[in-house]
């Protein structure tokens, strides 16, 4: 068993859906492996093939998000963890340390806003609202990073004042994403990007 698959006894069961993966940047497709490093193997290929850029660690903490969601959704704790909480669902001390250092503001808010610069490219309105309802879920405490609080303070009075499900377009998709990056610097005391600058960066 692979030591980044956070799910306990992965090496053991299989989980409620099997080792499926959806990314955002990948709509439509169904990622599924015979096992969680089959499975984020296929995943990091398919994204490359796209030519979206994501590493082995970026990739790693998509799946055990989205595994750990749905096996604390099943709700199965005996089977699917073993009756242990994981990293995932605790947060606890005793987590990996690798974990820890992907699950930060510092290294996940790039990653974050990247992908929110790139859906639009391969813009749906599905895969869209699929996107900012896992940034959501990332940002927010209590959700899989640990957060600050400015910045999930700021994304939900963002959202709550842009409705994302209002957006119906790739044009509508990159203003929002936009508006929405250069409220978190402002929040944050950085400087924010011009438009031509974004667009320049983000395509």
């Amino acid at each position: 068993m692979n030591a980044k698959c956070l799910i306990a006894r992965s090496d053991v069961f299989s989980i409620p859906g099997g080792w499926t993966l959806q990314h955002p940047a990948l709509p439509g497709q169904t990622i599924t492996g015979r096992s969680p490093d089959d499975a984020v193997a296929s995943l990091l290929a398919m994204l490359r093939v796209n030519a979206i850029a994501a590493t082995d660690d970026e990739a790693w903490a998509f799946a055990n998000a989205d595994w750990g969601q749905r096996v604390i959704a099943a709700g199965d704790r005996d089977r699917w963890l073993g009756g242990d909480l994981t990293a995932v669902e605790a947060g606890a001390p005793s987590e990996p340390a690798h974990f820890r250092r992907i699950l930060t503001p510092k290294d996940t808010g790039p990653s974050l806003w990247g992908t929110l610069h790139l859906i639009p490219l391969v813009w749906t309105q599905a895969a869209w609202l699929t996107h900012i309802d896992l940034m959501t879920r990332l940002i927010e405490p209590g959700g899989y990073e640990p957060g600050c609080r400015l910045c999930a303070a700021h994304w939900k009075a963002f959202r709550d004042s842009n409705p994302p499900d209002q957006v119906t377009d790739a044009a509508g998709a990159a203003d929002w994403g936009w508006r929405a990056h250069n409220g978190a610097s402002a929040q944050a005391g950085n400087k924010p990007w011009a438009w031509h600058q974004a667009a320049e960066k983000w395509g």
